[in-house]
């Protein structure tokens, strides 16, 4: 058991590094497999802990900042406001926790894992940014934001669609290494990554082809550069903009 635990911290890291600030995007597609091994030959019960500590680390590794903000900017003394941060990664950690209960209990359906572990990962993500007023942060999607071939499918599908093909690679090398269904493992998956790729190619073509033809013009950006802590408050609500606006017409700032 320990050598499962073991596994389920590494997968949790695994996921947090494709994350910033590392952004080791090629690491998601292989991140869950650790977990995937750690629960092969245990009980729903034990794959749902395990579950729950991958994604304990994965949550508290990927949003260690939040205690900042709760502190520097709620005001929340540090120890108040490491506590929330934990019961946050506590309540995050359950989507993890269901999605390998899932894992362990379709892992003698080959469909029902290659294909419905990507759509439960998915439904999981949905429920995720929807409830209790929803949290749609660290999507596994968003890792793959360096492929700019591959992500372009987001147009169609969402960020929740390039979460859907990371963790169908996931479940597709997984097979392979158990010499589960092979061909088809590697068939199903090559096809729906070389769509995505062959779709995103297309699309950048298509943009390239219209920024040629598009007239020129300026485009000017100004950074407000407010501190969080005057943004909301109301004694600068007016101040702020009209800085900013003095900033675009030349003005003293």
């Amino acid at each position: 058991m320990f050598f499962s635990i073991v596994l389920s911290v590494l997968s949790g890291l695994l996921l947090t590094s494709g994350f910033p600030k590392l952004e080791l995007y090629y690491l998601s597609w292989v991140a869950l497999i650790p977990l995937f091994v750690a629960i092969r030959g245990k009980t729903g019960r034990q794959a749902f802990w395990l579950g729950y500590l991958c994604g304990f680390v994965h949550f508290a590794t990927t949003l260690y900042w939040i205690r900042f903000v709760i502190d520097h900017y709620g005001g929340l003394p540090f120890v108040l406001a490491v506590l929330v941060l934990l019961l946050l990664c506590a309540y995050l950690a359950f989507y993890p926790a269901f999605f390998a209960l899932f894992a362990a209990k379709w892992r003698e359906n080959f469909w029902l894992w290659l294909i419905g572990l990507p759509c439960a990962w998915v439904a999981l993500e949905f429920i995720r940014a929807h409830a209790l007023s929803g949290f749609p942060w660290a999507n596994l999607g968003y890792t793959q934001g360096p492929l700019n071939s591959l992500i372009q499918v987001a147009d169609l599908v969402g960020v929740f669609g390039v979460s859907w093909l990371v963790v169908l690679g996931n479940a597709a090398i997984t097979a392979c290494l158990y010499r589960f269904r092979v061909r088809a493992s590697v068939l199903v998956f090559g096809l729906c990554l070389a769509a995505a790729a062959g779709y995103g190619m297309l699309r950048l073509d298509v943009i390239r082809n219209l920024q040629e033809q598009a007239p020129p013009f300026t485009v000017g950006l100004v950074q407000g550069n407010i501190d969080q802590s005057q943004k909301w408050d109301p004694a600068f609500q007016e101040e702020n903009p009209q800085a900013i606006q003095a900033v675009v017409h030349g003005g003293p700032a």
